[in-house]
């Protein structure tokens, strides 16, 4: 059992330095002073919340491996990623796949401890886990997995990244040099059919893997990168398969409310019923069930980003972007929305409810994210803008070809709170484009928002019983 730790709050120094820096980042905006003086008002409450720590310590748990395992990128540059297992050898293999800007440590949040570790409550369930780290993801200290060196012909063929420190990396890129590596290891050392868990990212990942994505070798051969479907490796890749989870995950997405809307909607109440502008979209972001009863399906800030033309000509440059870049750019001087969705617990609030968590879950949550890598997120904000997963170039829509994933128990795992991957939206289409072949079934946790089951171990025994469905 874990250690119980009192709960540590953040110096007075660490808060105002906070404070201090939402106020630099307000101040590179061209608010008038009234203005800039309201604003504060509203987001002091959130900076001033005082950082408490989980109640629960790592421990030393004698189950705990690393390994490395040899990869080698699209132009034959060589790189290594790593792979942390709890080892129970006699278990059935699940392995689990992070999302977007976070590493393998998401799974494990408190290492070894059965309270707040997605992975070691799963070995005490009596699997063989494994989580898998993606490229440039540092999994523990001095553990990172590393990326394969720039090569000259891709940067001849786009001059745009001749800064960059690795070679290019996009979904398909996970799908088609990280993951199969990763799983051959782990399938010639266990012997024994897996089970795939894909959190967020990781389950656009993981459905790429299994159509059988690779690049065209010729396009290659002239620095570009242009995906193909092969229906032989995804027979050999699903047929070491039993099982895919998609958890908060689907590789088609429909949004329910957009800012746009939002913003009709405001300007049809009646004038006495109007608040301004600013404090109406305040109110919204409001994670209180009275006060805002359908938060949930208020997307302003994934409408902001896949508005963008500025954060689409950063992303392209960038190999990585941290929160605030991304919010530098998405937002223009004249606005109104910067102090809201700053990287404080409650701008996080787009991403989960905070309700449902312990004081200390957003700020463990926004702990787990490390930064964005550019090309990546761009081609999420293309299936945010299309509602459908497809490869970075366009040439292949994974999300209409979900027929290639044969002979599968496939779970869609969904919270109904959840503004990214929301549950009844698509669902009808996967399983029309998913054809006869699989055996899908699908769970929904009506309250939780995207990254509230991280943090609740409570709802993990729900999980296991997914898997042992």
């Amino acid at each position: 059992m874990a250690k119980r730790a009192s709960r540590e709050a953040v110096s007075e120094e660490e808060t105002l330095g906070h404070v201090q820096r939402d106020i630099i980042m307000l101040k590179t905006f061209s608010f008038p002073g009234t203005v800039l003086v309201g604003l504060l008002t509203l987001v002091c409450t959130s900076c001033l919340q005082k950082k408490v720590a989980p109640p629960y310590n790592p421990v030393h748990h004698p189950a705990i491996e690393y390994h490395t395992v040899h990869a080698t990128g699209a132009f034959g540059q060589p790189y290594r990623v790593i792979l942390k297992r709890y080892s129970r050898p006699e278990g059935k293999p699940v392995v689990l796949l992070h999302g977007l800007g976070k590493t393998g440590r998401a799974f494990d949040l408190v290492e070894g401890s059965p309270e707040l570790s997605l992975a070691t409550f799963l070995f005490g369930q009596g699997y063989d886990v494994w989580l898998l780290n993606l490229r440039n993801r540092e999994l523990a200290p001095g553990l990172r997995s590393t990326c394969p060196p720039p090569h000259e012909i891709e940067q001849q063929a786009d001059p745009s990244v001749r800064k960059y420190r690795c070679e290019t990396a996009s979904i398909d890129d996970y799908a088609i040099y990280d993951v199969p590596p990763m799983l051959n290891y782990l399938a010639a050392l266990t012997g024994q059919p897996m089970t795939l868990v894909g959190n967020s990212l990781g389950g656009l990942v993981f459905t790429a893997y299994l159509e059988g994505a690779f690049h065209d070798r010729a396009m290659l051969a002239q620095g570009l990168k242009r995906v193909r479907l092969s229906t032989e490796l995804a027979a050999q890749r699903g047929g070491a398969i039993e099982h895919l989870v998609y958890l908060f995950s689907s590789p088609i997405i429909r949004f329910r409310w957009t800012l746009e809307q939002e913003s009709e909607r405001w300007q049809q109440l009646p004038p006495g019923e109007r608040q301004p502008w600013v404090s109406h979209l305040y109110k919204r972001m409001v994670p209180d069930a009275q006060l805002n009863p359908d938060y949930a399906r208020y997307n302003f800030f994934l409408s902001l980003l896949a508005g963008s033309a500025s954060l689409d000509a950063q992303l392209l440059r960038h190999e990585l972007v941290s929160l605030g870049t991304i919010l530098s750019n998405v937002l223009q001087p004249d606005t109104y929305l910067h102090p809201l969705i700053v990287a404080r617990p409650a701008g996080y609030g787009w991403i989960n409810w905070p309700p449902n968590l312990p004081e200390w879950g957003p700020y463990l949550l926004l702990d787990q994210v490390v930064d964005f890598p550019g090309r990546v997120l761009r081609q999420l904000l293309d299936i945010v803008r299309t509602g459908s997963f497809a490869s970075f170039d366009r040439t292949i829509d994974y999300g209409s070809r979900l027929s290639m994933l044969r002979n599968l128990k496939i779970t869609f795992v969904h919270g109904g709170r959840d503004k990214v991957f929301m549950p009844g939206t698509g669902y009808q289409t996967i399983v029309e484009q998913m054809g006869s072949g699989n055996d899908v079934h699908w769970k929904v946790f009506p309250e939780l928002g995207h990254d509230d089951f991280l943090v609740l171990p409570s709802r993990y025994p729900e999980l296991a019983e997914v898997l042992a469905d």
